[in-house]
């Protein structure tokens, strides 16, 4: 029989120097436990030990380690780097090893079919483990995983299960997408010092916070992502209510945010907030455990700042007397806008983070000030009036102006009220405002989005004026329907207020077009300063209001990074003659049907498990179509990849920054296909520190089409402790960089690490740093196996 080939090389790098204390502890219960993992669970594997610069007067690893007498299902391969190799290197007598060029080494020489770059100090969990036994790793993604710190006194003489039990219950700390944090022994949060919730208050901070931050001394907060769960005691008192002061980020574009808060997984409260805000939240008797706030923006991220975020928390704690204008007894949500006093000491604390950064940053000093989206909008409308004298003399012109109008929309807020279910489409540009109005400029065609209602009959209502620049100032606005028939037309003459009978079809999403003559040079014409539905045409809205394309029926599952439906969901789609390429995961088979506005059957498929489904069929007409997709099963979907649906979304967004991808503790565990790794060249050789260079080529592998999937728990990797400042830790970060800075090791800087991920996502591409020969394939290195059963001997 001929020789099977690894499924799954895992490759890791070491010398004998018990770098970090007890090096050959760690590392035997490191290859002991994943040969025992791969016996269990039928891997073919092999583990690829880059031996590299081994020290004179010291064992070779492969002599230093005890072995079984049967690898069972994984070979072990020793490939050694001599000192006379690693002294080419201009900091090599500073830096004993090279940890990515020497994984670079064992890569090149792997034989799986993907391959694992790993360390020696990591246990597999059970359960990740009989994932990867599965064998049903997709190669066109970046696999990334959380990694959980666990105490040093594993019991290195026992069986695998029980090494994996002490680190289960023996936790310091996990390290997330959102950065690394401290944990309880059991992996449960605790809260950091000087947190924005007190210890007594029983509150700690779940899945979607980030660590605690501070200007300056006594202003602490923590900013979230657009989903932030917050875990609640077990008891409390009835009637107790949530209070928290929060601002705005970066990530709502400058509009205001519009925050959903869930129990239960069911809505209890949706509030805008557009500046530094008190929040009153009544929670009824039994208390959930946990509370979500979702953030519904466009998730895009800071200039210097890779991270979504949402809005940012600076204290929270349950209430202790009843805030000034809130009855006793009230069970609605509130919101309070913070006092003049805690506004000027947040100015005051802004100033003096400008002032500490000047002082200590050197000659060039980059400058994250945090605005909320009134303090940019009073500034902007300030300099259009022409400041105080402008004010002043156009005030009465002012006041006629919002007389005029029939519907007022709160400076910086949506044109699209909360709560109406209403959202643009494509032909509209972002939200803007001048001098105090805020606005969205429409073309011909500009589409709403309403999601699905439990009214047969709605009367869509829109506050509109043509720009300056249209040649025709008086017009005719005609509403279509999904299919481009006309449903009703009104008249515009300078500011007006046109209202549109229209019929809904209840539990279905609807796509209205507003079409008119079009004769402004921008081709958008029609500014509109409103839109939502007339008092007489109000109804309760029975769906969220979704990122396109996903309209009705899904649920956003934060942790797998997926939506979710239960067997009934809506595709918003651009009508594109291309296929349509669902990527759709199932627990077991499933018969899926995709129908049209008219029930009619464009395409029918099977499924089960995960695959990408490619499926061909013709939409007439164009615009954006509600899809209905069925199935005979609850499943998960990972992605829509049709060029039209692309260009729907890139039609109501801003470009994003660099992907936020999960680079914290990258170099314990990033796993794609062989051929990703040798398509990007592996890790960038740079006579360098190792730090960052992991996380360098997480982003070349994103952009090269290798999308992170992040495993979700309980698959999990546990990381050995090790000595503090041998390796990077929070507590030992600080004697590391001293460290290194005292040998003279330069280090690739995490400001340029983003600085070339900004690149690639310019691009479009991966930027590759190295030259064919990478991972010295033009040197014939020193190599010993020992064999699993699995090959022929």
């Amino acid at each position: 029989m001929p020789a099977m080939e690894p499924y799954l090389s895992l490759v890791v790098t070491a010398r004998n120097d018990d770098h970090g204390g007890n090096l050959l502890g760690r590392m035997q219960a490191f290859v002991s436990g994943w040969i025992e993992q791969a016996r269990r669970y039928r891997i073919p594997s092999e583990l690829i030990i880059v031996e590299w610069n081994p020290p004179a007067g010291r064992p070779g690893l492969i002599d230093a380690l005890q072995w079984p007498d049967d690898l069972g299902w994984c070979e072990v391969r020793f490939v050694e780097v001599p000192p006379e190799i690693h002294a080419r290197y201009d900091h090599g007598k500073a830096l004993p090893l090279y940890q990515m060029i020497a994984k670079n080494v064992g890569i090149r020489r792997a034989r799986g079919r993907f391959v694992l770059a790993t360390n020696i100090d990591i246990l597999v969990s059970s359960e990740l483990a009989e994932f990867l036994g599965r064998q049903q790793l997709d190669g066109d993604r970046m696999y990334r995983i959380d990694r959980h710190d666990a105490m040093n006194e594993v019991p290195m003489d026992r069986p695998i299960t029980d090494q994996l039990e002490y680190c289960r219950t023996h936790l310091i700390r996990v390290n997330t997408r959102e950065g690394t944090f401290n944990v309880s022994r059991d992996g449960r949060p605790t809260l950091s010092p000087n947190d924005v919730a007190s210890v007594e208050s029983g509150l700690l901070f779940g899945p979607g916070w980030f660590a605690v931050e501070s200007h300056i001394k006594g202003e602490n907060f923590r900013w979230a992502s657009e989903y932030a769960e917050i875990l609640l005691p077990p008891a409390r008192d009835a009637g107790s209510s949530l209070m928290f002061q929060i601002e705005p980020g970066p990530a709502t574009g400058g509009l205001p945010l519009d925050l959903l808060v869930e129990a239960a997984g069911q809505p209890i409260a949706r509030l805008e907030i557009d500046r530094r805000s008190w929040v009153r939240l009544p929670l009824a008797a039994p208390l959930p455990e946990k509370i979500v706030l979702r953030a519904n923006t466009l998730g895009a991220a800071a200039e210097l700042d890779l991270r979504p975020l949402c809005f940012r928390v600076f204290r929270m704690d349950w209430e202790q007397r009843l805030p000034k204008g809130i009855a006793a007894g009230s069970l609605q949500a509130s919101v309070r806008p913070a006092g003049v006093g805690s506004q000027l000491i947040a100015a005051w604390n802004a100033m003096q983070h400008v002032i500490n950064r000047l002082a200590h940053g050197g000659p060039l000093v980059p400058l994250t000030v945090p605005v909320s989206p009134r303090l940019r909008r009073t500034l902007k409308a300030y300099l259009e009036w022409g400041g105080v004298v402008g004010l002043v003399v156009n005030a009465v012109p002012r006041v006629l102006r919002k007389l005029s109008r029939t519907r007022l929309t709160l400076p910086g807020s949506e044109i699209f009220p909360v709560g109406s279910g209403l959202m643009p489409g494509t032909g509209w540009r972002k939200l803007n405002d001048y001098r105090g109005e805020g606005f969205r400029d429409a073309a011909n065609g500009a589409e709403i989005i309403a999601v699905p209602c439990d009214a047969a009959t709605a009367v869509l209502a829109v506050q509109v004026e043509p720009v300056k620049t249209m040649a025709v100032r008086s017009f005719e606005v005609v509403l279509l329907d999904e299919a481009g028939r006309a449903i009703a037309k009104q008249a515009v003459n300078g500011l007006s207020y046109l209202k549109f009978p229209v019929q809904r079809t209840p539990g279905r999403s609807d796509v209205f077009r507003l079409a008119f003559p079009d004769s402004s040079p921008e081709a958008f014409g029609l500014r509109v300063f409103w839109c939502g539905w007339t008092d007489a045409g109000k109804s309760t809205v029975t769906a969220d209001v979704l990122a396109l394309p996903w309209g009705a029926g899904w649920k956003r599952d934060p942790i797998r990074g997926t939506m979710t439906s239960q067997g009934a969901a809506e595709l918003i789609l651009r009508a594109s003659p291309r296929p349509l390429f669902l990527d759709l995961e199932t627990d077991g088979p499933a018969q899926f049907e995709i129908r049209d506005a008219g029930g009619k059957v464009l395409v029918s498929f099977a499924a089960s498990g995960r695959a990408v489904h490619q499926l061909e069929f013709a939409i007439e007409g164009g615009g954006l179509r509600v899809l209905q997709l069925s199935s005979t099963a609850p499943f998960r979907a990972y992605g829509v990849d049709w060029e039209g649906a692309q260009e729907a979304v890139a039609a109501v967004q801003d470009q994003p920054s660099p992907a936020f991808l999960h680079t914290n503790g990258c170099g314990d565990f990033t796993l794609l296909s062989r051929e990703r790794w040798f398509d990007l060249r592996a890790y960038p050789e740079i006579d360098v520190f190792s730090m960052n260079l992991d996380s360098m080529f997480c982003f070349a592998a994103h952009y090269g089409g290798a999308r992170e999937a992040v495993l979700a728990d309980p698959m999990r990797i546990y990381h050995i402790e090790h000595g503090t400042g041998s390796g990077w830790t929070p507590e030992g970060q600080v004697k590391l960089f001293e460290r290194i800075a005292a040998k003279g090791i330069p280090c690739v800087e995490n400001d340029e690490v983003l600085a070339w991920a900004k690149q690639m996502r310019r691009l479009k591409s991966p930027l590759i740093f190295n030259h064919e020969n990478w991972g010295m394939a033009d040197l014939d290195l020193k190599e010993e196996s020992l064999k699993g059963r699995w090959r022929e001997r």
